[in-house]
Formats: C-alpha cells, sequence, structure tokens
C-alpha cells in the first residue's frame, strides 16, 4: 500500500482509494494526478491500494481486498492490506473508492449504507446514477461497509479511452464542491437517478426467457419471466469469481433514498 497526503489545516478529509483490484489499472494515474492538485482546504489523503495484485497485473493475490474490510493484522496479504487501509483513512470525513468493470457501462456510485451525510455528500457528485445495495445484498466486507460517510465511484470498463482523465474530472469537481480547490465556477450536479439491488443473479441460477443472455446491457432494461430489471455489473464468467452474474435493480425515485437512512 502506497499513501499519499497533500494537506492545508482544517477539514474536509477526503480519502480516494485507488487500485482496491489489481487490474484496475487506471487507478494509479488518477492518484498520479490527484497528488499535483493544489490543496487550498482540508486534507486529502490518497491511497494506491494493492500494490502487489497491481504489479502482477491480478485483480488479487490471495483475496478479493474489497471483501476483506476491516482486516485484520495477523491474516493474509488483503487482509492485513485492509487493516493498513482503515488505519489511513480512519479519520476522513469522506471516502471515495475507485473501481472500473469487465463489461461497458457508464459511470455510477454504490452506496452500502445511507446517512443524512452521505445524502449531502451525494449532491456533491457529479454522477448522476446512484446505486443502493440493499443491506442482504452488501457483503458488510468491502472497504464503504466501514467508513464514515463512503461512495464507490464505478467508472466502466477497465480499457475504455480516457478513463483515468475522466474519473480524475470527477474527483476534482468533488473536492471543488467540498470547497478544497478555491474553484467555484463551472461545476454542475446532474440530477440524480436511483437503482436499488435487492437480488443477485449467479450463472448457476440465470436464464432468461429466450434461454441466454445475449443482449444484457448494464442499465438497459431487461426482462426475465415477464418481470422487467435493471441488470448491473455484468460480469463475464471468467471473469466472475465469486459466481457473480449481475446484480438485478430496480429504479427508484431518487427522493426515497432518504428513507433508506440507518
Amino acid at each position: 500500500m502506497q499513501q499519499g497526503l497533500t494537506t492545508i489545516k482544517g477539514r474536509p478529509i477526503v480519502g480516494v482509494i485507488g487500485c482496491i483490484h489489481g487490474n484496475e489499472f487506471y487507478g494509479k494515474e488518477v492518484l498520479a494526478r490527484l497528488r499535483k492538485l493544489k490543496i487550498r482546504k482540508g486534507t486529502l489523503v490518497t491511497v494506491f491500494a494493492n500494490q502487489k495484485a497491481h504489479d502482477r497485473k491480478q485483480r488479487f493475490v490471495k483475496q478479493d481486498l474489497n471483501r476483506s474490510f476491516p482486516g485484520t493484522w495477523e491474516g493474509n496479504h488483503e487482509q492485513r492490506l485492509a487493516a493498513k487501509i482503515m488505519k489511513a483513512i480512519r479519520k476522513s470525513d469522506f471516502v471515495v473508492d475507485l473501481h472500473s468493470s469487465s463489461t461497458s457501462t457508464p459511470p455510477f456510485i454504490i452506496l452500502s449504507r445511507i446517512t443524512k451525510e452521505h445524502l449531502r455528500f451525494l449532491e456533491r457528485i457529479p454522477v448522476e446514477r446512484v446505486v443502493y445495495m440493499h443491506k442482504r445484498i452488501a457483503s458488510g466486507k468491502a472497504l464503504i461497509d466501514h467508513c464514515k460517510c463512503g461512495v464507490s465511484l464505478e467508472m466502466g470498463k477497465h480499457a475504455k479511452a480516457n478513463l483515468a482523465r475522466d474519473t480524475y474530472e470527477i474527483v476534482r469537481e468533488i473536492l471543488a464542491n467540498l470547497g478544497m480547490t478555491g474553484e467555484t465556477k463551472g461545476f454542475k450536479i446532474k440530477p440524480k437517478k436511483l437503482f436499488v439491488v435487492r437480488d443477485i443473479t449467479s450463472y448457476s441460477t440465470y436464464s432468461t426467457e429466450s434461454g441466454n443472455n445475449a443482449g444484457l446491457m448494464n442499465f438497459v432494461k431487461a426482462k426475465e419471466k415477464g418481470k422487467s430489471f435493471y441488470p448491473l455489473l455484468i460480469t463475464p464468467r471468467k471473469y466472475a469469481y465469486d459466481n457473480v452474474h449481475f446484480l438485478k435493480a430496480e429504479e427508484e425515485p431518487y427522493e426515497k433514498l432518504k428513507y433508506l437512512i440507518a
């Protein structure tokens, strides 16, 4: 794990985590660019999470780091990393966990818990789609499950053109909207759309009415046994380390998010 710190006295403290998964290579460039950003207020903590997996061009070394939190100092490689990351961001007011995926998708935010602070933070993030993982679905072992106010930022396919640049611009806007960079003009927050995940579809259980999954696309409405849903984080079988094919979500009015406050 590599940690960087850009600080001016005072709050907020924002943690940005890249390369939780070693095959999400763009995170390294995003963190390098953020470390050069002029911070005028608050503290920016940047964490290059899984250096060993990144160097080996693997998703993880022993186990999925994003299923290893809060970690333990006596555990395997990822479990120890999780403990180190928790220590690095323990004082953070906000945490942004950067991710990419194996299939094309528009950028979206993932939440595994909701507080009033989460709702305020969402209004500073220039991303339209918000995905809430119902408590029955969230693993409880992801980084954002253990942050005071954390979100995962899913940015699209691993090899997407300009992925690092686009991610950097979103994070820079977040920091500006928090008053950390001194930039005050030009950033507009898009109206939000809410998708609630209530089911996980594995390769052993999924079948469409047509008998195959041809044509499934992230955030494009599909139908199974007469019922409509939105597939999210569609994963080809060879990359489905946990046998999860996709998450099944329903779109709901964004205003309902406040009723999910823990």
